[in-house]
C-alpha cells in the first residue's frame, strides 16, 4: 500500500511533464500551420532565433506577458480568474503575423498604463486593467516624445514612477511600432489599409528585370538605356523602404551566398533597397511576401505550402543547421524542460521531508526515484542547450546557473541515497 502514492505522484509528473512535451507543437489558428512558421530563423541582435522567440521576446518586452485575449475588451491579466472559462489567447507567432499583416492588431490591449499620472497626462480614459492599444496610444506619440526628451536628462535614479513609466510606455510603443513595419513601411500598413504585398511585390520584380538586364549588359561593356517609367516605378517602390532598412531591428532575409550567412542577413527593406543597385532581389522577400499574404487572406493551404516551400530553399541553400537549430530552440522554449526538473525536485524534496519524519522507506525511494527523474530531465535539458548552440552551450550567467544547480542536484541525490542506507542500516541494528 506504500508504493501506490508514490508511483501515483511520479505518474502525475510525468503526466505533466508529457503534457508540456505535447504542447511544444504549438496550437494551429484555424488550420494554419503557424507552428510551422514560428520554427523559421530570423535574425535579431546578431543572433539566429526562430520567429517564435522573437515574438516571444518583442511580446514580453511590451507588457511581459507570452499570449494575448482575443476577445474584445479582453486584457492580459483579466478575467482569468474564472479558472472555468478562460479566454482565448493568440500564441506569439500567431500575435506577430497578426501585427505585420492585419490592422486589427492595433486594437489589441496589450499597454499597461498602470500609472494614474502618466494616464492623466495623455488624456486616457478607463480601460479593462488599465490595458490600451496602439491605436489609442498612437496619437500621443509626440506627447510622449516631448516629455521623453526632458525625462533623459534626468539621472535615472531621481526620476519619478510617473516618468519611469514615462519612458517605459515609449519604448514599448516603439518595440511595437518598429515589429510593425518589419516588412513594408507605416505609410503601406496605415490603419484600414488591405495588406497586398505580394501582389505589390510581383509588379516590382517585373520592373526590375530591364535594370538587371541592364546591369549585366553593363558588366559586359554595353550601354543598355534604362525607360525612365521603368527607373520612376523602380524609385517609387523602394524610397519608402529605405525607412524601415535603418530602423528595422529583425533581419529576416538571408543571403543568396552561405558564405556570408554570418553577416550577411538583412531586413526586408535593405533587401528591397539593395535589389535597386543590381535589379535582383533576393528570394527570401518574396517567400515572406507569399507568405504572410496568404496567412492575410486566411488561405491555409497556401501558407502552410509556401511555408513549406521555403523551408526547403533554405535547407538546399545550406542553411539547414539554421533550420535544425532555431527547431530546438522553438521546443525548447515551449517545452520548458528546466520547470520540469524543478517540479521533479520539489516533489522529491517533499518526499524525503515525509520520510524523515516518518521514516517510511517507500517515501524514500520514491524521493530517490523523483530526484534522478529530475537530474535526467536537467541533463537532457542541458544536452538540448548544446543542440541549439550548435556545441558546448556559451558560458553566460544562465548555463553557468543551470550547470551548477545540475551538479548540485546530483550530489543532492547521492547524498540522499548515502544517508538512506546509513539510516537504514542502524534501524537493522536496532531491531536486533
Amino acid at each position: 500500500m506504500q508504493r501506490i502514492p508514490v508511483a501515483a505522484t511520479v505518474a502525475v509528473l510525468l503526466a505533466c511533464v508529457a503534457a508540456g512535451a505535447a504542447k511544444a507543437n504549438g496550437p494551429r489558428s484555424s488550420t494554419l500551420d503557424v507552428s510551422a512558421f514560428g520554427r523559421l530563423p530570423i535574425v535579431m541582435s546578431g543572433s539566429v532565433r526562430p520567429i517564435d522567440t522573437v515574438a516571444r521576446m518583442s511580446l514580453l518586452r511590451i507588457n511581459g506577458s507570452d499570449s494575448v485575449p482575443v476577445e474584445s475588451g479582453t486584457a492580459p491579466g483579466v478575467g482569468r480568474l474564472a479558472f472555468w472559462r478562460s479566454p482565448r489567447t493568440l500564441e506569439p507567432t500567431e500575435w506577430f503575423l497578426e501585427v505585420l499583416t492585419k490592422p486589427e492588431a492595433d486594437g489589441r490591449r496589450i499597454f499597461p498604463v498602470a500609472d494614474a499620472t502618466v494616464r492623466g497626462k495623455l488624456g486616457l480614459g478607463a480601460a479593462p486593467g488599465n490595458y490600451y492599444t496602439f491605436a489609442e496610444l498612437q496619437p500621443k506619440v509626440n506627447d510622449l516624445a516631448r516629455d521623453a526628451a526632458r525625462i533623459e536628462k534626468l539621472d535615472a535614479a531621481k526620476r519619478e514612477t510617473w516618468e519611469r513609466e514615462w519612458m517605459a510606455l515609449r519604448a514599448r510603443l516603439g518595440v511595437y511600432a518598429r515589429l510593425r513595419t518589419t516588412l513594408q513601411p507605416a505609410a503601406v500598413t496605415s490603419a484600414g489599409a488591405k495588406y497586398d504585398f505580394a501582389p505589390r511585390l510581383a509588379k516590382y520584380q517585373q520592373d526590375l528585370k530591364p535594370l538587371a538586364g541592364a546591369v549585366q549588359a553593363r558588366s559586359r561593356g554595353e550601354q543598355k538605356p534604362l525607360d525612365p517609367a521603368v527607373q520612376n516605378a523602380i524609385r517609387d517602390f523602394a524610397a519608402p523602404f529605405a525607412s524601415i532598412a535603418r530602423s528595422g531591428f529583425v533581419s529576416m532575409i538571408p543571403p543568396a551566398d552561405r558564405s556570408r550567412a554570418k553577416d550577411g542577413w538583412e531586413t526586408v527593406g535593405g533587401a528591397i533597397v539593395e535589389s535597386t543597385h543590381d535589379g535582383r532581389l533576393r528570394p527570401g522577400v518574396i517567400a515572406f511576401a507569399q507568405i504572410t499574404s496568404a496567412f492575410a487572406a486566411g488561405n491555409a493551404d497556401a501558407f502552410d505550402r509556401e511555408v513549406a516551400r521555403y523551408g526547403q530553399w533554405l535547407r538546399s541553400r545550406g542553411f539547414g543547421r539554421e533550420v535544425e537549430r532555431t527547431s530546438y530552440e522553438y521546443f525548447y522554449t515551449r517545452v520548458q524542460p528546466f520547470t520540469g526538473a524543478a517540479i521533479f525536485y520539489i516533489a522529491a524534496g517533499l518526499f524525503m521531508g515525509a520520510w524523515v519524519l516518518t521514516r517510511r522507506v517507500a517515501l524514500r525511494r520514491g524521493g530517490l526515484v523523483l530526484m534522478a527523474l529530475g537530474v535526467s530531465v536537467h541533463t537532457a535539458a542541458m544536452l538540448w542547450l548544446g543542440l541549439i548552440s550548435g556545441g558546448m552551450p556559451p558560458v553566460n550567467t544562465y548555463t553557468s546557473t543551470l550547470g551548477g544547480s545540475l551538479l548540485a542536484a546530483i550530489l543532492a541525490t547521492l547524498v540522499m541515497r548515502q544517508r538512506g542506507l546509513r539510516l537504514g542500516g542502524v534501524a537493522a541494528l536496532r531491531t536486533k
